[in-house]
């Protein structure tokens, strides 16, 4: 069911992207005699969706890996949320000291996803602190929509409106949790809002 659901999700993303490049080589290929101005905004589209679909390439990679912890060690979390503060020197950190046996690499790609996507939908401050056997990512913005928020794990779901966007890094937050014998959890309001990335072991 998973693997049915998962080809489903790729193949209806991949779709629209692939029909307008093709409509788009197409029209270019039919029509020799269209403007410059008009032909330079079709390939500008065709790089966005490029763009677009190496993105999509590239997450559904991690999210790959992300299911399959391959280097689990003892990792303390403070280390991996300093690698991510060299990463994001605008954010505020909240140091402290806890070892849990994990991939290093996926917890600070996790991590990453969560304060990048801070950064994006939140702000103006981002705050990154550990907890108890987690990392917390607090952010003082608008708050996510009640409407929008029981989806923002799915595979694929995005709001961004400019297709810059590919919808698979809140899910590979949670695959890394879950691989991890934990998960992430997101409480918001009008005020801010705070994921929690839980490792179990």
């Amino acid at each position: 069911k998973y693997n049915h659901e998962f080809a489903s999700n790729v193949s209806h993303e991949f779709k629209t992207p692939l029909a307008t490049l093709r409509g788009t080589v197409d029209l270019l290929m039919v029509d020799t005699a269209m403007p410059s101005g008009q032909r330079t905004r079709f390939l500008e589209n065709a790089r966005t969706d490029l763009d677009r679909l190496d993105r999509m390439v590239g997450g559904l990679l991690d999210l790959a890996r992300a299911e399959t912890p391959s280097h689990r060690g003892s990792v303390d979390l403070n280390d991996v949320v300093t690698a991510v503060a060299r990463r994001f020197p605008e954010i505020e950190v909240r140091h402290g000291t806890c070892l849990v046996d994990a991939d290093r690499r996926q917890i600070e790609v996790a991590v990453g996803q969560l304060v990048e996507n801070a950064l994006q939908h939140g702000g103006p401050t981002v705050r990154v602190e550990v907890a108890d056997r987690a990392i917390l990512v607090t952010d003082d913005g608008p708050g996510i929509s009640p409407a929008v928020l029981p989806r923002i794990f799915d595979r694929f779901f995005t709001t961004s409106t400019d297709r810059s966007g590919t919808g698979l890094g809140l899910a590979i937050v949670r695959a890394v949790a879950r691989a991890h014998g934990g998960d992430v959890s997101v409480q918001s309001s009008g005020q801010g809002t705070v994921f929690r990335l839980s490792i179990g072991t």
